[in-house]
């Protein structure tokens, strides 16, 4: 049996793009449906350990820091033990790409509803701060402080946590997230045809950055400072 819906094709994104003011009335709507996956019965899915979401950085260390084959596991165990500090007591549905161009505005309806899902054929069963780190480090779209700090702080009320708590944790999965993009994003810009994601780095990178100096993430950043160095270094070159 397949249940089809066709939501159209005004995507959040392009919402946004129409209208910019309307930006705190779509991210709400976002955030609704991220506070309502925690209801959903997700005991199907796979779930994904700090290791195995660790483990998903590979493609940043190796494609855009460079980083040595014999290095790269022991900047992995650093970022798995800090996501397994934060590891929440209850597992819930993740969406894994949950941003404005997956989600389709459907003004006519109330509520949650406003907001049509597509691309969920990756979701597991982890922590649901994931997606909202997802939402909040968009890599086609800058995401402001003030909208970041409102998203934290209004999720943080919404499920009853402390802000702290999930500030740690938008940080962490937003320097998972970011390190494993970079990878791939460097990875696809020197295919033919696609060099466009070369385009986004910049905006991918300046996530990665800020959350490196967020609290929750001293070890993973002391680990990666030779690469950053590096990196740093040989932008400079390139612009001399």
């Amino acid at each position: 049996m397949l249940l089809v819906e066709d939501f159209g094709d005004d995507l959040f994104g392009a919402a946004l793009e129409r209208n910019p003011g309307y930006e705190g009335q779509l991210y709400e709507t976002a955030l609704a449906a991220l506070v309502r996956f925690r209801d959903l019965d997700s005991s199907i899915l796979p779930s994904r350990t700090a290791d195995n979401l660790a483990q998903m950085i590979e493609p940043g260390l190796d494609h855009y820091f460079g980083v040595p084959s014999a290095k790269q596991p022991g900047i992995i165990r650093i970022l798995a033990a800090a996501l397994e500090r934060i590891s929440p007591p209850r597992l819930s549905f993740v969406h894994r790409d949950f941003h404005v161009e997956n989600l389709i505005w459907l003004s006519e309806r109330r509520g949650v509803a406003r907001a049509g899902l597509i691309d969920f054929q990756d979701a597991f069963l982890g922590d649901p701060i994931y997606d909202l780190a997802s939402l909040v480090t968009d890599a086609r779209r800058d995401v402001g402080e003030a909208l970041r700090d409102r998203m934290i702080r209004d999720y943080a009320n919404e499920t009853e946590q402390s802000h702290d708590a999930v500030a740690d944790r938008v940080a962490l999965f937003g320097i998972q997230r970011n390190l494993r993009i970079l990878g791939i994003f460097t990875w696809l810009g020197a295919v033919p045809h696609k060099s466009r994601y070369l385009a986004l780095v910049p905006r991918v990178r300046a996530y990665l950055d800020r959350d490196l100096m967020h609290p929750a993430a001293r070890e993973v950043r002391t680990a990666l400072t030779p690469y950053l160095e590096l990196k740093a270094t040989a932008a400079r070159g390139a612009e001399s």
